[in-house]
C-alpha cells in the first residue's frame, strides 16, 4: 500500500468515527435525556364576543335611565348584538326606548303563572317575584321577547347543591359559577346579562379569559372577564377584573365599589337577606319548607340556549348551570 492509499485509509477511518460519535450524541439526546415536563393546563385562552359588535350593540342605549333600569339595559344590549350577528338593523338606538319596554311591561309579559304583586312601574307583570325591579325571569323575557324569532333565552341559576353533596368554599362556588359562562361562549358567542352585587345590579360579561388544557378546549379556571356596566356610557363602559375581584375581593371602576360574585343572589353586603329582590311568589319556583330556596344562595344569569323542545322555550323556565330544567325551587 503506497503512501497516498494510507493516508486515504486514515481519512475514512477518521470520518467514520465523528459520524459514529455524533449519532451516538444525537440518540443520547433522544432518547436518554430527562422529558419536558408538560402541565395539563398551560394555555390561555379567550372566550366570548366580538369586541367591535358589543362596542356598536351598547353605543346610543347606554347608560341606563334614573332607577333600577339596569336589567332592561342590558338585555337591549344583547338584542342588539343578535340583530347584528344576523344582519340585521339593531333594533334599539335610542336610550329612551328604556321607557318603552317598562311601560310594555306593565301591560304584557306575565308568566304562565300570573305575576308577582305589588306590580312595579320597571317589570310590570313580566316578575314572579316582588322584586323593587326586574326579577330573572323578568329579564330572560324582555331578552326572548325582543330578540330575533327562534331565539330563545333563559335564566340560570348555580347552586353548589346542583354539583356536590357537601358544600365547597364560597370561592370555589363562584369559580365554578363562572366557568359555566366560559361553557356557554363555547356554544353561542355573545353576551350575557349576569346579576351582581346580591341581586342589585346586572351587568353584560362579554367574555374572558382563562386556563384550558393542552388536550381539549373547556375551560379549567378563570383567569379574568370582560364587562360592560350600563351605569356608563357605552363608550367609556367595558371593564376588565381578575378572577380574585370577580369572586372574593370585588372591584371599583368609578361609579362605587362592586362586589360581583362575592356573595350570593340576595345576600347583602353585610349577610343579611336583601328584601329588595326576593324569592318568587307565584308559580312552580316558589321555595317550600322542603326546597327553601330558588335564587338565593347562588348566582344567577340570562343565558341563550337551544331549549325549544317539549314547551320549554318559553322565558318562565329555569335552568341549572349544566342545562338541566329546574322543576322545582
Amino acid at each position: 500500500m503506497n503512501r497516498y492509499q494510507r493516508m486515504a485509509l486514515n481519512c475514512s477511518l477518521a470520518l467514520l468515527f465523528v459520524a459514529g460519535t455524533l449519532v451516538a450524541i444525537s440518540w443520547s439526546r433522544t432518547h436518554a435525556a430527562s422529558p419536558k415536563i408538560v402541565t395539563p393546563y398551560n394555555f390561555i385562552h379567550y372566550f366570548g364576543t366580538s369586541e367591535k359588535r358589543m362596542s356598536a350593540a351598547v353605543q346610543n342605549i347606554w347608560p341606563q335611565q334614573t332607577g333600577p333600569y339596569c336589567a332592561i339595559a342590558t338585555a337591549m344590549a344583547v338584542v342588539n348584538y343578535v340583530d347584528e350577528e344576523d344582519g340585521l338593523a339593531m333594533r334599539f338606538t335610542s336610550r329612551s326606548q328604556q321607557y318603552s319596554i317598562a311601560a310594555d311591561n306593565r301591560k304584557a309579559g306575565a308568566s304562565q303563572w300570573g305575576y308577582a304583586t305589588p306590580v312595579n312601574e320597571y317589570a310590570g307583570v313580566t316578575n314572579i317575584a316582588p322584586d323593587r325591579g326586574v326579577d330573572p325571569r323578568s329579564a330572560a323575557y324582555i331578552q326572548q321577547h325582543y330578540a330575533p324569532a327562534g331565539t330563545v333565552f333563559h335564566n340560570y341559576i348555580y347552586r353548589w347543591q346542583f354539583h356536590s353533596s357537601t358544600e365547597p368554599a364560597f370561592p370555589t362556588q363562584a369559580q365554578q359559577a363562572t366557568i359555566s359562562l366560559f361553557r356557554a361562549w363555547k356554544t353561542y358567542s355573545e353576551p350575557m346579562s349576569v346579576i351582581i352585587n346580591g341581586g342589585e345590579h346586572s351587568v353584560i360579561v362579554t367574555g374572558g379569559w382563562a386556563r384550558v388544557s393542552l388536550y381539549q378546549s373547556d375551560p379549567l379556571s378563570v383567569i379574568g372577564l370582560i364587562i360592560r356596566d350600563p351605569m356608563f356610557a357605552g363608550s367609556v363602559s367595558r371593564f376588565e377584573v381578575s378572577e380574585d375581584e370577580w369572586v372574593d375581593q370585588g372591584a371599583n371602576w368609578g361609579a362605587g365599589y362592586y362586589t360581583l360574585w362575592s356573595r350570593y343572589y340576595g345576600q347583602r353586603a353585610d349577610g343579611s337577606i336583601n328584601t329588595d329582590d326576593p324569592e318568587p311568589t307565584v308559580g312552580i319556583y316558589t321555595p317550600t319548607a322542603s326546597q327553601p330556596v330558588h335564587w338565593y344562595h347562588g348566582f344567577s344569569w340570562i343565558q341563550r340556549d337551544n331549549h325549544t323542545t317539549d314547551g320549554l322555550s318559553s322565558p318562565d323556565w329555569a335552568f341549572t348551570d349544566m342545562g338541566n330544567e329546574l322543576t322545582a325551587p
